[in-house]
């Protein structure tokens, strides 16, 4: 029986076979299970038909034919093999010319020096869909034109869910940093959050950050719903050193604190304590403080008092809002999603945050220092900070003309001194980073931001101001897949079509 056909079918399989592979190895290199399974599977059926067909290839073998066609095909591998080699080289030593005005396709002269300033062996991991790699690598290739020994790893986030699940990935787009056993994830796509993950990475100390115990302020030990672990967890994975300490064993703070966090004290502060703050503060020191409305007599009134000698106010009301607010909370758990975009800490920040019962924050008049509002509450006459807690027990707030303060109202805000160092952030509210609120990550997002400023770690948060107005210009989708085509399939199937005519005519010849 004539099995010709058969043969003629399982060939041209098999060389489909070979082609498939290789256009996974292109298009999906991170399914290194699939590629080799295909490929595998391909140089199996090549060998069965070896096999089976021996006496047809070797006839084939000891042609002329094949002799001529072998001296041509390693030719073409060793081309290939050049151009490939040459294309490893760029690979590994890119490098690029920036001709536009205000060098937009380059990293800022900053992010240059951080980048020098460090050794090799900085990583990034970038998680997303496919179809969100292009625009991150072509940020990441700047770096990588800087420093060619970064190493640059694409996630697919729909083929590895168990790395995602891994490395506790929640949005689709992160960048994970990693340099010496350190780590950072960056979710923002910009040339400012990946160099500042860069510098928190490669930071010759972990900032320290004192907490201040001892007035029943948040546990952060507690896994309770009103504790405090879900947020001590992420200042240790961003490096910070956190130290409970009790002020009142302290003559003055130790000069390489990085910052006092002060967060919900219940209790008051001895004089002594306060005396503690306050010469830390003098030499430049850096404070974080939420304090809570109470209904009660105020026991932290002495700190409060502090606060307002250096120009600040942490009042002792509760602000109502009657617009934005968490539904069923009757205006005293305001929402909000603006904020100051003229601030460090909020400039790009944006979601929802919230904060359940808090005071208002003004600055005292006349006194020095600067205090920017980060977060307000809606203006008068939808919000206003009610000065009689009793109001709220009993359920029946109104705004009153006398004592009441009119909105909108401070609710989280950043101080800097006139001439020193020292810097506060205040919070009207301590409980909106507690464990019950760990699902709403933008409460979190605003704390750790505000804690970045506090202690300089947002070295380049403000940078190059036109870079953000001229930002770099990605290649967009339809733009790769025109250099997509030329590049992978015209050009090439062009040049074997030269090729063959060429050869065609030397048989002729």
């Amino acid at each position: 029986m004539n099995n010709s056909w058969y043969k003629s079918l399982f060939i041209i399989a098999n060389g489909i076979l070979y082609l498939v592979s290789i256009a996974l190895w292109i298009s999906l290199p991170q399914s290194t299970i699939l590629n080799l399974g295909v490929t595998a599977f391909t140089v199996l059926i090549s060998m069965v038909l070896i096999v089976v067909y021996r006496k047809d290839f070797y006839a084939f073998y000891t042609s002329g034919f094949f002799s001529g066609f072998s001296k041509s095909f390693i030719s073409a591998i060793l081309v290939f093999g050049i151009l490939g080699f040459t294309n490893y080289l760029a690979f590994k030593h890119p490098v690029q010319w920036d001709v536009t005005l205000n060098k937009k396709n380059s990293l800022t002269d900053q992010s240059a020096r951080i980048l020098k300033s460090i050794k090799s062996g900085l990583k990034f991991t970038v998680f997303s869909k496919r179809s969100e790699q292009a625009a991150i690598a072509a940020l990441l290739d700047l770096y990588r034109l800087d420093r060619p020994d970064i190493d640059v790893t694409m996630v697919d986030i729909e083929i590895k869910p168990e790395l995602v699940k891994q490395y506790g990935i929640e949005k689709s787009g992160t960048v994970l940093v990693e340099y010496e056993g350190r780590s950072q994830k960056v979710l923002a796509l910009s040339e400012l959050a990946i160099t500042n993950a860069i510098i928190r990475v490669s930071r010759d100390k972990d900032p320290v950050i004192f907490y201040s115990t001892g007035h029943e302020e948040m546990n952060l030990s507690d896994n309770e719903n009103e504790g405090g672990s879900y947020l001590r967890d992420l200042l240790k994975r961003g490096s910070y050193d956190i130290r409970a300490v009790n002020l009142s064993t302290f003559n003055e703070l130790p000069n390489f604190v990085s910052a006092l966090m002060i967060w919900g004290p219940k209790q008051g502060f001895h004089e002594s304590e306060l005396r503690v703050i306050e010469s830390y503060l003098k030499r430049g020191g850096r404070i974080m403080v939420a304090l809570d409305p109470s209904v009660d007599n105020d026991k932290v009134s002495g700190l409060r008092s502090l606060l307002e000698k250096w120009g600040v106010q942490i009042q002792n009301n509760l602000v109502v809002d009657r617009i934005k607010h968490i539904n069923g909370s009757n205006g005293s758990v305001p929402m909000l999603e603006k904020y100051n975009k003229d601030h460090p800490i909020t400039k790009d920040f944006k979601g929802q945050v919230f904060f359940p019962l808090v005071s208002s924050i003004a600055k005292v008049e006349g006194s020095a220092g600067r205090l920017s509002v980060l977060a307000q509450s809606s203006p008068f006459p939808a919000s206003w900070g009610e000065m009689s807690l009793s109001e709220f027990v009993s359920g029946a707030v109104t705004f009153n003309q006398e004592q009441d303060i009119k909105g909108p109202l401070g609710l989280m805000a950043a101080w800097e001194g006139s001439g020193t160092a020292a810097r506060m952030i205040l919070a009207g509210n301590s409980t909106f980073v507690i464990n019950t609120y760990k699902k709403f990550s933008k409460n979190f997002s605003l704390f750790l931001n505000s804690l970045s400023w506090l202690v300089d770690e947002d070295r380049l948060i403000s940078f190059n101001l036109p870079v953000v107005k001229d930002e770099p210009v990605f290649i967009s989708a339809p733009q790769l897949g025109i250099i997509f085509y030329f590049s992978v399939i015209f050009v090439p199937l062009g040049l074997i079509i030269i090729a063959v005519i060429i050869y065609r005519r030397r048989l002729v010849l």
